[in-house]
């Protein structure tokens, strides 16, 4: 069971990843969780993130702020909702692009 997992989750990390850097952020993939902690850039903040991903996409994302201070600048993912649920938010994300650097050159 726990191999069977391992794999559910490696997958998981690996679509959202990849959706990530596609829409344009900087992600080191996690070796062993089955949350992703993405750093922001400094001129934004964690609720700021949340708020845009949730109005803009319907994706619903930690701002790290609610761990506590030093969580500010980062934003978490979780990887624990079912497959068809995270490839709907993989096919969300690749929409859209939040950062200038984006190669479409999106705004916020």
């Amino acid at each position: 069971h726990i191999q069977r997992m391992n794999r559910i989750y490696r997958s998981r990390r690996d679509r959202m990843v990849e959706a990530l850097r596609e829409a344009g952020w900087k992600v080191i993939p996690p070796r062993a969780t089955f949350y992703l902690w993405l750093p922001l850039p400094k001129d934004r903040s964690s609720k700021e993130v949340a708020s845009v991903l949730l109005k803009r996409s319907g994706i619903v994302a930690s701002p790290g702020i609610g761990f506590g201070r030093h969580g500010e600048g980062y934003i978490r993912f979780s990887l624990s909702v079912p497959t068809p649920r995270l490839q709907e938010a993989t096919r969300r994300l690749k929409k859209l692009s939040l950062w200038p650097h984006h190669p479409e050159g999106a705004e916020w």
